[in-house]
Parts: C-alpha cells; sequence; structure tokens
C-alpha cells in the first residue's frame, strides 16, 4: 500500500503545476512527518514550528497532492493557506477567464489595426487622379493591406515612369495612412511666360528639411536664414556645364519662432469713501441754466446725477449733482495672480502672431519681475512651416 500510495503521489506531482502553497500541519511527532516528505521528496520551504502540535510552511505546488496523501496515511490535519507563484496567477486566470480573454482578444485586434494601412490620400494628382488609382489598385493598395508587404520604391517608380505629366511624384508611409503627393509638370509655354525666378525666404528661421522640384538650392538642413534670403535659385546646370534658367519650384521647411510680451502691473487702484457728500443744484431750461453752488472742491469724487421737473408742462427742471469723496489707494495683487495674467496675455499675442493653425512643436514663457511687485511675460512659439515663397508672392501679410 505504502509504494503504491508513493507512486501515486509522484504521479500527481507530474501533472501539478509549478508554485507554492503556503500550509499549516498539526498532529504528534512532526519530525516524523517531515522526514518522511525528505524521503518521498516532497520539497519544503520555510517550515516554522509553531507549536508542540503545529507547524507551518510552504510546499510545492506539485507537491501538494503527495504532501495531503501522506497526512492523511499518518494521522496529520493539513490546513491549506494561500498560494504563490505560477500556481496562483493560473487560478487568477480560470477565475477571470472572460477578462484575460477579452485582454488578450483587444490587443491582438490593437496589433491588427496598427498594422495594416486603412487610409490612402492623394494629393496634387488633379487630372491624373485616376490613373494614379489604377497603379494603386494594379500593387493591390486597399484598406486593410498589411504595411510591411508593400514595396514603397516599387510603387514610387511605377508612378514615376507612367505619369509623365507629373513633375515629381512622393510616395509616404505614416502609420496607418498612405500619402501619395504629386506636383504637375508646369506647360513650357506658362513657364516661359512666367520667366524663371528665385525662391526666398518669408520669414527668419533655421532650416529643417528642403524638397527641391526645380532649381538649384543653396541652404541645407541647419543653416539660419533670413528673411528675403534667396533659398533655391532659379537655375540648373546640364551634364555638360551649360546652366539653364528655370522657375525655382519646391519647399523649405524651417524652424520658425514667435514672441509676445505682455506687462501686467502689480498694483490695483481702489476707492474708499470718506462718507463726505456736496449736491450743487442748476436750474435748467432750454434756453438758460442758473447755477446755484458751484461744484465741488473734492479732488477725488463719485458723481450723481437727477433731474426734478418744476414747471409742469413747460420745461423748466432742476439738476442736483450729487458729489461722494473718495480716497483712492493702490492695494498690492497676489504675486501668482499677477504672473498668471500677465502669462495668459503673452500666450494670446504669440498665438495672434503665428496663427491660430500653426504647426507648433515647441513652447515656453519667461517671466522677469518689474517694479511694485508687477511682472513681465515673454511667450515664445515654435513652430514648423514651408518658408520658400517667389519673389511676386510676398504678400504683406508675409512682410508683417
Amino acid at each position: 500500500d505504502a509504494d503504491r500510495l508513493h507512486s501515486r503521489g509522484n504521479a500527481v506531482r507530474a501533472r501539478g503545476a509549478a508554485g507554492w502553497y503556503a500550509f499549516a500541519v498539526e498532529g504528534l511527532s512532526l519530525e516524523k512527518l517531515l522526514n518522511r516528505c525528505a524521503q518521498e521528496g516532497i520539497r519544503l520551504r520555510r517550515v516554522c514550528r509553531c507549536g508542540a502540535k503545529r507547524a507551518t510552511g510552504s510546499v510545492r505546488a506539485a507537491d501538494w497532492a503527495a504532501l495531503s496523501a501522506l497526512c492523511e496515511r499518518m494521522g496529520f490535519r493539513l490546513t491549506q493557506g494561500e498560494a504563490s507563484g505560477p500556481v496562483r496567477l493560473a487560478g487568477l486566470f480560470r477565475r477571470r477567464a472572460l477578462l484575460v480573454t477579452g485582454v488578450l482578444a483587444f490587443l491582438v485586434l490593437l496589433w491588427g489595426l496598427t498594422s495594416c494601412l486603412w487610409f490612402v490620400r492623394v494629393t496634387g494628382a488633379g487630372p491624373y487622379a485616376g490613373e494614379v488609382a489604377r497603379i494603386l489598385q494594379a500593387h493591390e493598395i486597399r484598406p486593410g493591406r498589411l504595411r510591411y508587404t508593400l514595396d514603397v520604391a516599387a510603387l514610387q517608380r511605377d508612378l514615376h515612369s507612367q505619369l509623365t505629366g507629373l513633375a515629381w511624384v512622393g510616395v509616404e508611409v505614416s502609420g496607418v495612412y498612405l500619402t501619395v503627393s504629386c506636383v504637375q509638370a508646369e506647360p513650357a509655354d506658362e513657364a516661359q511666360a512666367d520667366g524663371p525666378a528665385d525662391l526666398v525666404a518669408a520669414r527668419d528661421g533655421v532650416v529643417r528639411a528642403l524638397r527641391v522640384y526645380a532649381g538649384t538650392p543653396l541652404v541645407q538642413a541647419g543653416d539660419v536664414v533670413r528673411k528675403g534670403q534667396v533659398l533655391v535659385r532659379g537655375e540648373e546646370r546640364a551634364f555638360d556645364g551649360a546652366v539653364t534658367p528655370v522657375r525655382a519650384a519646391g519647399e523649405v521647411e524651417a524652424r520658425v519662432w514667435y514672441t509676445g510680451e505682455a506687462t501686467v502691473s502689480g498694483t490695483l487702484l481702489q476707492t474708499e469713501a470718506t462718507g463726505r457728500v456736496q449736491e450743487a443744484r442748476t436750474l435748467c431750461t432750454p434756453f438758460f441754466q442758473i447755477a446755484f453752488e458751484e461744484g465741488t472742491d473734492f479732488t477725488d469724487y463719485d458723481t450723481a446725477w437727477r433731474a426734478l421737473p418744476l414747471g409742469g408742462i413747460f420745461p423748466v427742471w432742476l439738476r442736483v449733482a450729487r458729489y461722494e469723496e473718495v480716497e483712492r489707494r493702490a492695494v498690492a495683487r497676489p504675486e501668482e495672480e499677477v504672473r498668471e495674467e500677465a502669462g495668459r496675455a503673452a500666450w494670446r499675442l504669440a498665438q495672434q502672431a503665428a496663427g491660430f493653425h500653426a504647426q507648433v512643436v515647441d513652447k515656453w514663457i519667461e517671466y522677469s519681475m518689474i517694479k511694485e511687485g508687477g511682472y513681465r511675460a515673454l511667450a515664445v512659439l515654435e513652430t514648423v512651416e514651408n518658408i520658400a515663397v517667389a519673389p511676386e508672392e510676398r504678400t504683406d501679410e508675409l512682410e508683417e
């Protein structure tokens, strides 16, 4: 019987899960139980004697069935405690099977959504939009297409080779978007009519990236440029060294800064009535006025007027001016309130200068204290925008 139980315990341990169970055991001769556990390979840890008949500890989850059978055989009372390790997680998963399944399904769905192309945007194609759509269909570009299966270089080569009416085609994959940007070729007669021209900077900035479609770039990424500086020269050099005037075309993406400055006083002027009051009466008609008093000798005062009709049906009335003396004194405002008000005003001015649709990449604000507890705030907005324009396109707004 003992050999059969020992074999049964080994079989249970082989099927058991990893982890540990806390236990408490009660009975006589606990040393015999511990020795028997060592003989049968039942793994115990942190065994603590709590009295003459009681001990606590932890048993390997795979050995729990064997320990239970051994205690039953030897007449010991075994109580199971909390689980730890993987066996505890397994129990949690069994109790929360629906929640775990939902989380795993959500993660799989999220991976699928972010690994596919769901939107295709075509800009600047004009009359070639149908041809662009045909080429995209030939490359099996559709919503749900896995991004890593798309050969962007091959798609761009086909667009360049098949659409000869386009001067430039760019293909960009960003997240779940596929963007095809097209620039139509300018007819020769229109280009000749407009004549060659450079691209100049509409405002100061630091060049971030260039996309030149026609002309010779004179700046590169990282260069600091000033308003009016030539960015792309309207000429191109052929293989034989000949220089051909062209109308420069392209985009120069630059970092541009806009500022707004505001000053707010740290004191607030308050008035307080002293209690002294004077009145001045004047008899009024449409033709003349008679003043009975000369007004007031108060330095600071508030005034209230009222009219009393005297002539019945005749236009005669008495105008009474009431003067209430007040004292005006400067009261210090809370520093945080002054600072916050100056900051809000500075941000508003900076946003107005940059335009509310500007692509803001960074912003910060600097404060300086002025006399009488006031604050001066300087807000700075850093934006990224295309600053390349033709000289005739520099409108008054850009000049500002």
